[in-house]
């Protein structure tokens, strides 16, 4: 397959997994704009390899910074972080279509019952912050610090809501990860740890990336662990895909809410801010009772370059997919 596009560069040499390099588009439209020759792109699936790569000057930047070299490459002063903590979200999804999980207080119970400090400091070394309500950024116009404290773990809350449920001795379920990240198969494990304390018994199921995506996409699951961010800055975008019926995420979950549905329309036809959060602040309180999700914590995201490299531009909430590097040039 022949890559075609109009940007700033364009791809000179492609070998899978080894790298990728592009050089200068003398036909873009903003010749001026472009300081550097070219860019090779190299991966570095290891951690390690690619924190070591960039410290020894190997490279000039680095995606996907690990949470536990941020501090050590913010100490460092050849070398610069840039990082995002509203980068992306853990989360748990949740079947609402079959017992037990069809009950919204089962679903509340295990909102209550997991560890989220546990999930951010273990795995993200603290790189984040947790969430007990809605994955709404701070920068958000809708943010609301006093709807961020819903769901604390309170284990004495989540067992009586399991009485209440009809579930006193709780019960088996399977939640979906993955081995093939270690942010993903270690959540489901923290999760395990906390829904045990309540009588849940879960059962892991971890396959690779692919039938985990796979999967998850197609529904097939009791519970299933997933990271994903807020890639743009109006609420609609995000809202909708999780819960609106025909939400890319609400489909897997099987989730469906005339109220909500209607809620959620009316924030995106109105154009007037101070409206439209007074309709998003309406729904919060049933997005939160309903909880086809059990948001657990943001997780920071972060590139890192070497000092010499200018104009860089952190992508705020892009998860490391984007890079806005038009305009960087090298000073050395």
């Amino acid at each position: 397959n022949q890559i075609i596009g109009t940007g700033p560069f364009k791809v000179a040499a492609r070998q899978p997994g080894v790298q990728t390099r592009l050089v200068r588009h003398e036909q873009y439209y903003l010749p001026e704009r472009i300081h550097l020759d070219g860019i090779t792109f190299i991966p570095y699936p290891d951690d390690t390899a690619r924190t070591s790569a960039l410290r020894t000057g190997a490279v000039d930047i680095i995606d996907y910074v690990p949470w536990k070299d941020m501090s050590i490459i913010e100490a460092d002063k050849k070398l610069v972080l840039y990082s995002d903590r509203e980068g992306a979200h853990m989360y748990l999804l949740m079947g609402v279509n079959r017992p037990p999980l069809d009950n919204p207080k089962v679903r509340q119970a295990i909102n209550y019952a997991i560890d989220r400090q546990a999930v951010l400091d273990a795995i993200f070394f603290g790189r984040g912050r947790v969430l007990g309500g809605l994955p709404i950024p701070e920068w958000m116009f809708i943010y609301s610090p006093d709807r961020q404290k819903i769901y604390t773990q309170d284990l004495t809350k989540a067992k009586q809501l399991l009485v209440e449920a009809g579930y006193p001795d709780g019960f088996k379920i399977s939640l979906l990860s993955t081995t093939t990240y270690a942010m993903h198969k270690s959540t489901a494990e923290i999760v395990h740890a906390s829904l045990r304390k309540i009588g849940i018994d879960v059962q892991l199921d971890m396959p690779e990336w692919a039938t985990t995506i796979a999967r998850r996409n197609k529904g097939d699951f009791e519970m299933c662990v997933n990271g994903t961010g807020v890639d743009t800055a109006d609420p609609s975008y995000f809202l909708d895909q999780y819960y609106h019926s025909q939400g890319p995420y609400t489909r897997p979950c099987r989730f469906v809410d005339k109220q909500v549905d209607e809620a959620l329309e009316q924030g995106r036809a109105t154009y007037e801010a101070e409206a439209r959060k007074r309709i998003y602040r309406a729904v919060e309180p049933r997005l939160l009772e309903l909880c086809p999700y059990a948001w657990i914590c943001t997780r920071e995201q972060a590139e890192a370059a070497q000092a010499y490299v200018k104009n860089y531009a952190k992508v705020p909430g892009a998860r490391s997919t984007q890079h806005k590097v038009v305009e960087v040039w090298l000073d050395k």
